[in-house]
């Protein structure tokens, strides 16, 4: 073997291995504080990682949604009502992440089917999408 070909495959193990290094590099990811981020594994449900590090083989796992866990306040305008300030709270961001339904469509179903918003039915409209209502309060513009 000569030096020339003894340089390339010096070049050709290096470069593999510095390929190996950042494809597994990749995987590793920090999840901040008050934050989920869903993860699918093959596009399948794997899990939910809260604040940390953590590690996932790439291309196999990929993160799929990120959600902010602390309390949270959206203006929601209601069809034909008034403007409101939604305080709410994600609980099972799983749930949450496949329901796919925002606030204010919640909002504006309950109005929908109800005469009016009460606390009681925004509540369960709520839980059954993973998300703890705290409060509600009339918007200022």
């Amino acid at each position: 073997m000569t030096e020339l070909e003894k340089a390339l495959l010096i070049a050709c193990i290096v470069a593999v291995g510095l390929g190996a290094l950042f494809f597994f590099a990749a995987g590793i990811f920090h999840t901040k504080k008050d934050k989920a981020i869903v993860i699918e594994k093959t596009g399948s449900f794997k899990g939910v990682y809260y604040e940390g590090w953590h590690y996932f083989l790439p291309i196999i796992y990929q993160r799929r949604g990120t959600y902010v866990t602390a309390p949270q306040v959206i203006r929601v305008q209601v069809k034909d009502g008034p403007l409101l300030d939604v305080t709410y709270k994600i609980t099972d961001v799983k749930k949450y992440h496949y329901e796919g339904i925002p606030i204010e469509a919640i909002v504006n179903r309950v109005r929908n089917e109800n005469k009016e918003i009460t606390i009681d039915i925004l509540k369960k409209a709520f839980a059954e999408r993973g998300i703890e209502f705290i409060n509600i309060k009339r918007g200022e513009k």
